[in-house]
């Protein structure tokens, strides 16, 4: 009897193991032992990324580990909120791709039912979908080998080949020949199904020892209020044809809420520089009071073609004491101007740093920030304050 009983114990055992862990999600993931990927790439930016989550918000997401069963692949990263330089929360997410190359892949958070991408924030959808891509391309060669071909079998070189050879340095504003191609070597916002593609040109070519570079231009129009218009891009491929990145050097570029214009551009053998205008003119936390932020970014050709500095243009910033007095005036008359405003504080601090001799204006900016209710500004001003006294 006692064997019995031991035995009924044991059959219920593998009952319950056998049930538990069964996991919900958006993707069905087949029944087959997962594998462990070290995913090494040539696109090794797509594996690690930072995205805004506000002035002087960011959050950075480290891919940890990821694990490949057929064509889907879990992506285990460690996200960080970093707010004014300090972190201020870390978590992890594990993403769900499923790979298709005859269509875009499908992108899920594990243990969610309810997560769907195209309701993230434009920046999440960008940096997830080119990982994905990219993810699929690197660890399924095979699979993927037909997206680097045209519908004529045109290789990459034979493309590139037929532009017109540009001498660097140079200034995107001077382009204006073009040549008429296809979008099979076209990657920019391709995985965005509600983006539709017009006017595509190539502006001309040039190669570095880094790799070989496609000037595009055209447009593009989007669900809403999205668009992307009469934009230039540099597009990047490695020295195989494989393709690395794409960096805006002229156009503008947006939707509901912001838009950013990029302009004189200037490309050498060493650098990309590119002066970008940020626009806000609404947000989720209820700014409507339209500001402009002036900025200069600078793109080092190297193996990950990083962003190597991007600062605030102070040339194009009004005196400090107008932006109090700007302040002021939104505080006296109880409108929302005074928390828009708010959101200048990071190019004020970087244009015109809190000493002695401006201590006292930066004071009542920092009662009027107060007053506005952007807190997060106002602990950054306060900390800055407290440096001097």
């Amino acid at each position: 009897m006692r064997i019995s009983n031991i035995f009924l114990i044991f059959i219920f055992l593998l009952l319950f193991i056998g049930c538990k862990g069964d996991t919900k999600n958006n993707i069905e993931t087949p029944d087959q032992k997962p594998t462990t990927l070290s995913i090494t790439t040539d696109n090794k930016q797509y594996n690690d990324f930072v995205i805004s989550c506000g002035s002087g918000c960011a959050m950075k997401y480290k891919q940890l580990n990821v694990t490949k069963n057929n064509n889907f692949f879990e992506a285990e990263f460690k996200v960080q909120m970093i707010i004014n330089e300090v972190l201020s929360d870390e978590y992890t997410e594990t993403y769900i791709f499923k790979c298709d190359p005859n269509k875009t892949s499908q992108i899920t958070l594990k243990n969610n039912d309810s997560y769907k991408i195209e309701d993230q924030t434009k920046d999440l959808q960008i940096n997830l979908k080119a990982y994905s891509l990219n993810l699929c391309k690197s660890a399924n060669n095979d699979t993927y080998a037909a997206y680097n071909q045209n519908s004529n079998n045109e290789s990459f070189f034979d493309l590139f080949k037929k532009q017109t050879n540009l001498i660097l340095p140079l200034s995107t504003e001077a382009l204006s020949n073009y040549k008429t191609v296809s979008n099979d070597y076209f990657y920019f916002e391709k995985e965005n199904d509600y983006y539709t593609l017009k006017d595509l040109k190539c502006l001309g070519a040039f190669k570095n020892k880094q790799s070989f570079n496609l000037i595009y231009s055209f447009n593009l129009y989007g669900e809403g209020e999205s668009f992307a218009k009469d934009m230039i891009i540099l597009s990047c491929f490695d020295v195989k044809g494989k393709h690395i990145k794409d960096i805006i050097v002229k156009g503008t570029f947006g939707g509901e809420g912001s838009a950013k214009t990029y302009k004189n551009s200037t490309i050498t053998s060493q650098n990309i520089d590119v002066d970008l205008t940020e626009n806000y003119y609404e947000s989720e936390t209820g700014l409507n009071y339209p500001i402009t932020i002036h900025k200069k970014q600078v793109y080092t050709f190297n193996e990950n073609y990083v962003l190597s500095k991007e600062v605030y243009k102070c040339d194009a910033l009004q005196s400090l004491e107008s932006y109090e007095f700007k302040l002021k005036n939104g505080f006296n008359n109880k409108d929302d101007s005074t928390y828009g405003l708010s959101y200048l504080l990071d190019n004020y601090l970087y244009c015109f740093p809190v000493t002695k001799s401006n201590l006292s204006v930066y004071e009542n900016i920092n009662h009027y920030i107060i007053a506005s209710g952007n807190k997060d500004r106002s602990i950054l001003l306060q900390s800055k304050l407290n440096e001097i006294k």
